[in-house]
């Protein structure tokens, strides 16, 4: 934490810096874009049924506010809402009250607010490029997901025609259902666990569903059930 000496013959003045401050300690900062502090942000922005609409993905609204951050609101691991946060209703903005709410990320920077939730993580190679995807997997570190704009979010593996094998995230409806449809293609929930697609496809798996299933209980797989219920709703 940086700390400022305050004149304490301003008392307007030293408010304002601890709130500055406090904004800086308490979201995370954009890898990308970083915001002039004297304009307001840039933020994607979507509510409801738009935030599953590929379509609406990279729609952004100018915050008004120049002290004001990005935020995505989820409901489980359905996006529900983002933009701005001061501009969101106060029954979305409470779940980014809380310091570690799991249903809010919050960012500074011009579209920052690009990503899935941050305690879903996946591997993310191609063996291509590096051999750790097929020898090393448990070694490698789980990457945070793009926003999805299914209902749900699943890490994959998938064995390709020329050999290699593939690591990733799935977050659109269409590349899960190409991942079912796919006999060398296998989906996992990480369980709030990083990294669930470590394991290895193999040539006994005959449909993308029954690699799913395979690896979980009974309940899992209800509960996954129920997910691509959902999942078949959307376009």
């Amino acid at each position: 934490m940086y700390f400022y000496k305050i004149n304490t013959k301003s008392s307007a003045n030293g408010i304002f810096l601890l709130f500055v401050v406090f904004v800086l300690y308490n979201v995370k900062a954009d890898d990308v874009s970083v915001v002039n502090s004297a304009l307001p942000p840039t933020c994607y922005t979507c509510e409801g049924a738009n935030c599953l609409r590929v379509t609406k993905l990279n729609t952004t609204t100018d915050c008004t506010d120049p002290l004001d951050y990005c935020v995505t609101i989820f409901k489980g691991f359905t996006v529900v809402a983002r933009g701005c946060y001061a501009e969101l209703t106060p029954s979305l903005r409470q779940r980014c009250d809380s310091d570690s709410h799991p249903e809010c990320t919050k960012c500074i920077g011009n579209r920052c607010n690009n990503k899935g939730r941050a305690d879903f993580k996946c591997i993310e190679c191609n063996s291509s490029y590096n051999n750790k995807c097929l020898t090393d997997v448990i070694i490698l570190p789980g990457v945070e997901c793009p926003i999805p704009t299914a209902p749900n979010s699943y890490c994959y593996v998938r064995q390709n025609t020329d050999g290699t094998t593939e690591r990733g995230c799935l977050v659109h409806q269409r590349e899960q259902r190409e991942c079912l449809s796919n006999a060398q293609c296998s989906m996992c929930v990480s369980d709030f666990t990083e990294a669930c697609n470590t394991y290895k496809i193999t040539t006994r798996i005959t449909s993308g569903v029954d690699s799913l299933l395979r690896n979980y209980n009974v309940n899992t797989i209800i509960k996954i059930s129920l997910m691509f219920i959902t999942v078949l709703r959307y376009d």
